[in-house]
């Protein structure tokens, strides 16, 4: 037997359901009590037979009703109708508070042991409430969507491995290439990947409307690849000690002029801004940035001399360490783009020799 609600006139179970605890005793021309008549909207029900939205449920405006909520339910299932009901209560299924809202097929799940050269791929059935909240969609934001769940309970994080990042990376096998999107831009279609290789320093960190950044969705155009184009092996460091070591130290411990990271502009100066995090960089030809760059990484015997960036800035190349920092003492504490600080990059200006 159904457990549903009787429909009726204006003061009808919509309208019970609106404020249960005081309408849940009212009685109707034949004495027949709502709790009695509205099982559902009064809460009589041992297992609601389905769970549906309001269809009269509405949010300041008749158009603000249970699909405006579907569309952003992280924002909009705390807003209340004019009698104050939520519209988690009013509309469950777009809020996700259904048990089970209309059974999906069951996602297609990547078995452990299944052949692995089939690969790590993200289920095409699997959603999240609804079709649209798919691995697509977890892939945009996967720190905060891989823990969501289906109705089936499976959890994003194993339904889409791929967009979650739980699949083995095969760091040999890069014939596939590292490829930019054809699809991203940002604000308008003209602002895609092409137009951020252009001044990838001040473009990369721009966002879809999916809060994609332009590094995730263009990495060959932002330098985020392991490999690009083979360029030419970096100079080595001279392999041919002199019998006087400790004299001739200064003259072989040099940072390369021709070793980078992925691109040119990558070297050993972009090392030197942050070497904590930078000094096991490989270049095409797997050799670390500690070994190309001794003097940025610190791996000379003894210290260059306490001398300031002639490459580091504030936000414009004219806010020098010379220029800029030697100004106020508390220019001092500036970052660079890099997050590198103006007394790390300018130490003799900041007193930091």
């Amino acid at each position: 037997m159904h457990c549903n609600n009787q429909s009726g006139a204006a003061y009808d179970c919509d309208y019970v359901g609106k404020n249960a605890e005081d309408r849940c005793s009212l009685k109707d021309d034949y004495k027949v009590k709502s709790k009695d008549a509205c099982p559902l909207s009064c809460g009589e029900c041992e297992v609601e037979a389905s769970c549906a939205d309001s269809t009269s449920w509405y949010y300041k405006k008749s158009k603000n009703d249970c699909d405006y909520v579907a569309k952003k339910p992280e924002d909009r299932c705390s807003l209340k109708d004019d009698s104050k009901v939520k519209s988690k209560d009013a509309c469950p299924l777009s809020c996700g508070e259904c048990e089970e809202d209309v059974p999906a097929p069951a996602p297609t799940a990547t078995p452990e042991e299944e052949d692995e050269d089939e690969g790590c791929a993200d289920s095409t059935s699997w959603y999240w409430k609804k079709s649209k909240y798919d691995c697509d969609y977890v892939a945009k934001k996967p720190e905060d969507r891989c823990t969501l769940k289906d109705d089936y309970k499976v959890k994003g994080k194993d339904a889409c491995p791929s967009s979650c990042g739980e699949c083995e990376v095969e760091e040999e096998d890069e014939d596939e290439g590292c490829v930019d999107s054809t699809s991203w831009y940002s604000k308008k279609s003209k602002y895609d990947c092409d137009y951020v290789a252009k001044k990838p320093e001040d473009r990369c960190s721009l966002k879809d409307d999916d809060k994609v950044k332009g590094k995730d969705a263009c990495p060959s155009s932002c330098g985020e690849c392991e490999e690009d184009v083979p360029v030419p092996a970096p100079v080595p460091a001279p392999t041919a000690a002199p019998e006087d070591e400790d004299e001739d130290e200064d003259a072989s411990c040099a940072d390369s002029t021709s070793w980078y990271w992925k691109k040119s502009k990558y070297d050993c100066d972009y090392v030197a801004k942050k070497p904590e995090d930078r000094c096991s960089l490989k270049d095409d030809y797997k050799v670390k940035s500690k070994d190309a760059c001794p003097s940025s990484c610190g791996e000379c015997e003894e210290a260059e001399t306490c001398v300031d960036s002639t490459s580091w800035y504030y936000k414009k190349s004219k806010n020098s360490c010379e220029d800029y920092v030697s100004k106020k003492a508390k220019n001092c504490a500036k970052k660079d783009e890099f997050k590198v600080k103006a007394e790390e990059a300018c130490p003799m200006t900041c007193g930091a020799c």
